[in-house]
């Protein structure tokens, strides 16, 4: 999986994901995913849509362009999917596991990574629920 923190609005470029030396990265194994970023070596590596659609995820979760959203409106969840369908080879928009998500409670470390992970369960492996 790979989860985009952030990104230039409305775009594909600018992207900067969740690397090895983020907390995040240990939500991301809570919930059972691997970090398709997992050997960067920054927390929140900047990276190219190429290196993006190398790395071939089966879950892209996206908060890249939300600001201090504490929800996603279905517009924007549109807009997010269709954004994503510029890497139309990537396996995570081949198969419809686009996930854009609001960045409250997943930015700041605290008692609400649990609801983090739960929510990140939820999108892995949808079949838990």
């Amino acid at each position: 999986m790979m989860l985009v923190v952030g990104r230039t609005p409305g775009r594909l470029d600018g992207l900067i994901v969740v690397g090895k030396a983020s907390y995040l990265n240990e939500v991301i194994e809570l919930a059972g995913g691997e970090n398709v970023f997992h050997d960067a070596r920054a927390a929140y590596p900047q990276v190219s849509l190429e290196e993006v659609i190398a790395r071939n995820a089966e879950v892209i979760v996206d908060m890249g362009d939300m600001g201090d959203n504490v929800a996603v409106s279905p517009e924007q969840v549109r807009e997010v999917i269709a954004l994503w369908q510029r890497a139309s080879s990537v396996l995570a928009v081949r198969q419809h596991r686009i996930f854009p998500i609001a960045p409250d409670g997943f930015l700041v470390p605290g008692p609400r990574v649990v609801d983090a992970a739960r929510a990140l369960l939820a999108m892995l492996h949808p079949e838990s629920k």
